[in-house]
């Protein structure tokens, strides 16, 4: 055993390396690009909150030249917006004023609760299934601003159970779409999961935290262990979709819904996976997910292109495959919550790799989807490649929450200051449900 002599002196050291390493990283977050809080952030966000529909209408995606196009809140994006709103509210609160459009602070808060206001009605009554996660995203972040709002809980639960609902024993996972895989010998028994669906796991958790219901629990956990055995190849890249029998729980095929080819890795399924694990490491402990999010982490720093992340990993090179920044922003984040788990370990080599791939991934896309002509705050994403009008170079809503999300961590974290130059007061902006503990 170390001495208590021994044991200060390490940790004395260990706090001298974690003040060098974020000296370090405040210097590497000035070469960030001046985009990340670019006043134009805010007023087009605001824009778009100002917009009204009756009945309710959401964004989904941009046009090719950048126009909003809306659709019902019976979507699996429909909770991006709202999301994207509170993160304001949450940028506001650790860098007061920076939010300011035209000289006024809009109340991005009650901008956040009234675009929330139509997704309790899709209790039980959507089209979405296990994308039921993505939709409660915006009582999470009303919730990292005040963590004990019953409502918020309550609807968390309400979808965790709707969640739940989908699961099948004998596959270990929550049924993903409804449908059959068109190419299956047995249509009758496919359950297809895909990758994705990682994403939603979290719902479930914070159910669990609310009720101490270990269903919740213990459905996560299966998913997310079936998931790991089996939608990941060798070099840890992955497959899109995997087709269980639902009878058996046996693997009937593995294929890509929306990637390059079958055995290629689709990069926005690939940056589910990073952040998803990462997530579920933060909420369980386990370390075959902490290992899970490191192998991730290092495939995509291996596969990702100097110029842009391209839709696929394993797309052809000529022509030139379309971008991905949505890919691009789920994986930064991906990258900053998993660094902020290895500071959390004193792993401050390990949490300086994860933050510096953040910084390219944020830098990179800057430089190819900033776009101040357009409505959304981002352009160059795929929603995917099979023919869907306009799927490529299109603005995205989850690309845009994203990209305010990733801010908002570099901020919280101490890796940039605010626009004043003061540091961010993130002590006081609450606990983030939808991100790292800061």
């Amino acid at each position: 055993m170390l001495s208590a002599r021994t044991a200060v002196a390490a940790v004395l050291a260990a706090a001298a390396f974690a003040r060098a390493a974020t000296t370090e990283n405040l210097n590497l977050g000035s070469k960030l690009p001046a985009e990340l809080f670019d006043p134009l952030v805010a007023k087009k966000v605001l824009a778009m909150a100002q917009s009204s529909f009756s009945p309710p209408a959401y964004p989904s995606i941009t046009s090719t030249s950048g126009v909003w196009q809306w659709g019902s809140p019976d979507n699996w994006i429909t909770g991006f917006f709202p999301s994207t709103l509170y993160q304001l509210a949450k940028r506001e609160c650790l860098c007061p004023g920076s939010t300011a459009v035209d000289g006024a602070v809009p109340d991005w808060l009650e901008l956040g609760r009234t675009w929330s206001g139509a997704i309790p009605s899709l209790h039980w009554h959507n089209g979405q299934g296990h994308d039921v996660g993505f939709i409660s995203w915006p009582f999470a972040e009303e919730l990292g601003l005040f963590p004990k709002n019953q409502t918020a809980r309550d609807n968390i639960i309400e979808f965790a159970l709707e969640l739940s609902s989908r699961y099948a024993k004998e596959v270990g996972c929550t049924r993903s779409w409804d449908w059959s895989s068109s190419t299956s010998p047995t249509p009758a028994t496919d359950f297809l999961v895909i990758i994705d669906n990682l994403m939603n796991l979290e719902t479930l958790l914070q159910a669990y935290d609310f009720t101490k219901n270990k269903t919740f629990y213990d459905v996560a956990i299966d998913h997310a262990d079936t998931t790991l055995k089996n939608h990941f190849r060798d070099d840890w890249g992955s497959w899109h979709v995997v087709n269980y029998d639902h009878l058996t729980g046996e693997v009937k095929e593995k294929y890509t819904q929306q990637g390059y080819s079958d055995d290629s890795t689709w990069t926005r399924g690939e940056a589910w996976g990073l952040h998803g694990y990462s997530k579920l490491y933060q909420y369980t402990k386990k370390p075959r997910y902490l290992d899970a999010a490191r192998n991730i982490a290092k495939y995509y720093l291996r596969r990702t292109p100097k110029a842009y992340l391209p839709w696929d990993f394993d797309a052809p090179k000529e022509p030139m495959p379309p971008a991905d920044a949505s890919a691009a922003m789920i994986a930064a984040a991906g990258f900053q919550l998993l660094a902020q788990i290895e500071k959390s370990q004193w792993n401050l080599i390990g949490a300086a790799q994860w933050d510096n791939a953040a910084h390219m991934l944020i830098s990179q896309t800057a430089s190819y989807a900033w776009n101040p002509s357009w409505q959304s705050v981002l352009s160059n994403s795929t929603r995917d490649n099979h023919g869907i009008p306009h799927s490529n170079n299109t603005g995205l809503p989850y690309a845009d929450y994203y990209w305010v999300k990733n801010g908002n961590y570099l901020l919280a974290s101490g890796q940039l200051r605010c626009p004043n130059g003061k540091r961010a007061s993130a002590s006081r902006c609450g606990i983030d449900l939808t991100g790292p503990t800061f």
